[in-house]
């Protein structure tokens, strides 16, 4: 997936070139007299710089820090997992699920892992389960026959 700068310098690089070419088509119009040309590529250049501008104003919107909202029983919340409900988006009943998820096993093999290591973990496989949903690979339904 590409990321918002990769979105806004490729957008941005597509504006300039069609501006250029609408600019040279207005100049070749232009020396020719031809006023429909004329027209139409004005019309052309002053549609483009107005999606620039806005592109331009999207990008101060995206890179603007936002207000984050209150989460649910943060003041009841350590700063510490308040910090990481934040990092990775989380509810405090879904971070308690994420930093109490691993299994005896893992416990006994790495010691006990630091909550951050827990929860970026539990991300991982939650993600990587609900991608073998989505493509199929994986299947809660017990091979259940459906007629």
């Amino acid at each position: 997936m590409a990321d918002l700068k990769e979105v806004y310098e490729t957008s941005m690089a597509g504006i300039d070139g069609a501006l250029i070419q609408e600019e040279a088509a207005f100049r070749t119009a232009s020396l020719s007299g031809d006023l429909d040309e004329q027209v139409r590529a004005s019309q052309s250049i002053a549609g483009l710089r107005a999606t620039k501008r806005e592109y331009i104003a999207m990008a101060h919107e995206a890179m603007a820090p936002r207000a984050q909202a209150p989460l649910d029983h943060e003041d009841e919340m350590s700063r510490s997992d308040v910090a990481l409900a934040r990092k990775y988006g989380l509810t405090s009943q879904t971070l308690a699920v994420a930093k109490n998820w691993t299994s005896n096993a893992i416990r006994s093999r790495d010691g006990d892992l630091p909550d951050e290591a827990k929860v970026r973990t539990y991300i991982e496989n939650t993600n990587r389960y609900r991608q073998a949903r989505r493509d199929g690979s994986y299947r809660d339904d017990n091979g259940t026959v459906r007629r």
